[in-house]
């Protein structure tokens, strides 16, 4: 019994956690919860795995369904609706997938990635009852997808709070006047319309002349606020998403209106289509009820561009936070560079400083040793080159000490002679044999001695001789 219980509580656990993964593998966005506005689809109603009341008119009987996420890869969401509908005598179950892209919690974009299906004329995937389709399967459409047909998504009541405005296409910051509008079947048209993007660079005011008829205003009170855009790099034509914000709508007109524009010059040409752009509309080709419209005058602009020298006549809030930060910027760049170059002049002062000091003490300690210097210049730069090159050993000039006690060094005394002295003349004999100089009392035994032998030879005991003296 106990394993029973065992075996019970594990099947349940399965269970549970096999609904759970189910329920958690194809959920929205955290944000994208309630009522959005679609360019494609109308109001549509969000919840964390289902769209509910999604139109779809595939046949008189069904016009809309409930779809709920089945499957999601990446920003790919694939959705089954919940009911089949009968056609040609079979039971189907319609696949749509959503390629969904935020821009923020209150604007998405995106494209439905299904091929037209030929029997409903609808961007859908068909299949029977009895099969299932795949992700891989069921979105089936080729990629890259038309610029032209993406679709924009917003938050119900985000714009009435300023959440979800962009600002317009920068080719279009001009006053445009004397503008032609027409029908796509040629059958009506009105002239002298305006087009004004200068006052407010989120929202385009159109003012039409009094001739214009009521299907040519698509936005009667003509105010256009942007949303998004999109740009052709193949044609330069660019698809923008504006709001229509008319008080009330028409049946057939959509709260998101498509403008696809190209400008050359003065000349702004432009198709306008009640609702999500189509696949084949360009600047100057829509189908009905889309209108044509072309500007040939520019009274006003109200941006600087790169090809153009006109100054801007109209400084609106965002312009003028540009300028103010460019002149910050610029006042900014010339302080720094200010402090660069002081930086790098005191620098350099402090360096010739040095140098300087260097070069006296240099030259004191070497004033005494110069004239060697001079001629062992050559030497000396030798020297210098080996010692800037890395890795050679060169030793160090000793430094010279002077001595720790300076010598006092007395005059030797002056030598006076004793006695007078006489010179007598003196020959190469007696130079060697006698000494030049004597004594006085030398030189009177001297003189007797000469005289005894001069007188009778007296004996040569009587001399005294120098030595026994």
């Amino acid at each position: 019994m106990k394993n029973g219980w065992i075996d019970i509580y594990l099947s349940l656990t399965v269970i549970v956690l096999g609904i759970g993964s189910v329920i958690g593998a194809c959920t929205f966005p955290a944000e994208l919860r309630g009522n959005w506005i679609s360019s494609d689809k109308g109001t549509l109603n969000f919840t964390s795995d289902t769209i509910w009341n999604y139109p779809f008119p595939v046949t008189v009987n069904v016009q809309e369904t409930d779809f709920v996420c089945e499957e999601k890869s990446g920003d790919i969401y694939m959705l089954k609706s919940q009911r089949t509908f009968v056609l040609f005598g079979y039971n189907f179950f319609a696949y749509i997938c959503l390629d969904l892209h935020p821009i923020s919690s209150y604007k998405y974009w995106y494209h439905v990635a299904n091929s037209i299906e030929p029997s409903t004329h609808l961007r859908v995937y068909v299949a029977l009852e009895s099969f299932t389709a795949d992700i891989a399967t069921a979105c089936n459409r080729d990629v890259p997808y038309e610029t032209s047909t993406y679709n924009t998504l917003v938050k119900e009541g985000a714009l009435q709070d300023g959440l979800v405005e962009a600002t317009c296409p920068f080719e279009i910051f001009h006053t445009f006047s004397d503008g032609t509008l027409a029908s796509s079947d040629g059958t009506k048209s009105c002239t002298n319309t305006t087009l004004d993007v200068c006052t407010d660079r989120t929202q385009m005011r159109l003012t039409y002349d009094q001739s214009c008829d009521a299907s040519l205003k698509i936005s009667g009170e003509g105010m256009n606020i942007c949303l998004l855009e999109q740009t052709n790099d193949t044609s330069g034509v660019t698809y923008l998403h504006v709001w229509n914000n008319d008080t009330t709508l028409s049946a057939d007109i959509m709260r998101i209106n498509c403008y696809a524009f190209e400008k050359s010059g003065n000349v702004l040409t432009a198709t306008l289509y009640p609702g999500a752009c189509l696949p084949e509309q360009t600047s100057t080709e829509v189908s009905d009820p889309g209108i044509n419209v072309q500007y040939n005058t520019i009274t006003r602009t109200c941006r600087k561009y790169k090809d153009e020298f006109s100054e801007d006549t109209v400084e609106s809030g965002p312009q003028t936070l540009y300028y103010v930060a460019i002149i910050l910027g610029a006042f900014a760049f010339i302080i720094l560079l200010v402090l660069i170059i002081c930086i790098i002049c005191k620098t350099k002062c402090r360096c010739l400083t040095k140098l300087c000091r260097k070069s006296k003490i240099g030259h004191s300690e070497s004033s005494l040793t110069s004239s060697i210097e001079d001629g062992m210049e050559p030497y000396l730069r030798a020297a210098r080159r080996i010692n800037q090159s890395p890795g050679v050993f060169v030793a160090r000039k000793p430094i010279k000490l002077g001595p720790i006690i300076e010598p006092y060094l007395e005059p030797p005394p002056k030598v006076e002679l004793l006695y007078d002295v006489e010179p007598r003349p003196t020959s190469s004999r007696l130079m060697f044999r006698t000494s030049v100089f004597l004594s006085q009392l030398s030189l009177r035994y001297k003189e007797e001695e000469t005289n005894v032998n001069n007188s009778s030879n007296k004996k040569t005991d009587n001399t005294v001789s120098v030595l026994d003296i």
